[in-house]
């Protein structure tokens, strides 16, 4: 890929010197699929375009303490996605990023993700709209249920990043209609935030927002609840959950007594989240037949099921399965049985 993009580089000095704008010069280098182990990538054109075969199929990774991209200060942003397009990116780290976005992505495609980890956008000055700028015009269709929205929805996923002592609108700026997301352990400073267009303010986005966060700064430490029929202040999973923000190392855990739940559509988001039953014949967890909806929703956290029985209720329209994982995230099951409801 450095060979490639090194033939793709301007060499006359009329380019280097800006005699000629390299906007008009679009590349496109296409990568098959596979790991490729790459040394420092030098890229001076302004517009160019890598494209994979898949976030899981193509993987570009250093070889060494260097990074992968160094990319110089005349683009108008460090990294851009095109519509269409995917990226995933793992322990980058952008400083000094300055006259422009560090990344602009464009979501406007169903199924496309922004899958970020362990990055780091530190004293970053952006003129525009912030470090991070994701954009999507899908229009929502409101004759389409909440449950197909989700299941086609981009996803846009950050695990343990940190915005630092940025500068101007140093955070991530959401543009056009809501889409799923979720921030886990991530760090913001007074000088980065998150901001939302108007396309965010309804009864679907604002819903959104409440499950999207688990374990950042300022959200709540590790906490342990106790729920049953009689003798509990909660008698039901959803009641448990509502506003809990633990994430990450912070894990909310769920103590489930006998008998039969169907809390189902939990939206468990970028939570960290555990529900422990008191035994495979005991606990009996299932979403119900009515709803054609799933037990539970994980966007980019952590949920985790232990000795307990699941029962997946069947429907003549496809709902994404009885736990559904979306983006990023982990699912964890310990001593769990899996039935069709419909059978016992």
């Amino acid at each position: 890929i450095q060979t490639a993009v090194t033939m793709c580089n301007p060499k006359k000095a009329q380019f280097v010197e800006k005699q000629v704008d390299m906007v008009y010069y679009p590349i496109t280098i296409n990568i098959k699929a596979g790991m490729y182990e790459e040394s420092e990538i030098k890229i001076i054109s302004e517009r160019i375009t890598m494209k994979g075969e898949g976030i899981r199929n193509t993987t570009i990774q250093n070889n060494d303490s260097s990074c992968i991209l160094s990319i110089e200060t005349d683009n108008k942003f460090s990294i851009e996605v095109i519509s269409g397009g995917g990226l995933r990116l793992e322990r980058c780290q952008f400083i000094n990023i300055s006259s422009a976005s560090v990344i602009s992505v464009d979501l406007s495609d169903t199924f496309s993700d922004l899958i970020l980890r362990d990055c780091k956008f530190n004293q970053c000055t952006n003129t525009l709209e912030g470090s991070i700028v994701i954009t999507n015009s899908i229009i929502n269709d409101p004759t389409v249920s909440k449950v197909q929205q989700i299941l086609i929805s981009p996803i846009s996923t950050f695990t343990r990043c940190e915005f630092t002592s940025n500068i101007q609108n140093g955070g991530v700026n959401f543009l056009g209609n809501y889409i799923q997301i979720g921030f886990v352990q991530c760090v913001f400073d007074s000088t980065s935030t998150i901001s939302y267009s108007d396309g965010w303010n309804n009864p679907n986005g604002n819903e959104i927002k409440y499950y999207s966060f688990g374990g950042c700064t300022g959200n709540a430490s590790s906490e342990q609840i106790s729920i049953s029929t009689t003798g509990s202040l909660y008698s039901s999973i959803i009641q448990a959950i509502n506003q809990k923000t633990q994430g990450g190392q912070s894990l909310l855990a769920l103590q489930i007594g006998s008998g039969t739940w169907e809390d189902d559509g939990l939206m468990i988001g970028a939570r960290s989240i555990s529900l422990q039953g008191a035994g495979v014949n005991e606990t009996i967890l299932m979403n119900k037949i009515t709803t054609r909806i799933w037990l539970a929703c994980i966007i980019g956290g952590n949920f985790a099921i232990q000795n307990a029985q699941l029962r997946q209720a069947s429907a003549n329209l496809f709902y994404g399965g009885l736990l559904l994982l979306r983006g990023d995230g982990i699912i964890d099951l310990t001593n769990v049985v899996i039935k069709q409801r419909e059978l016992y």
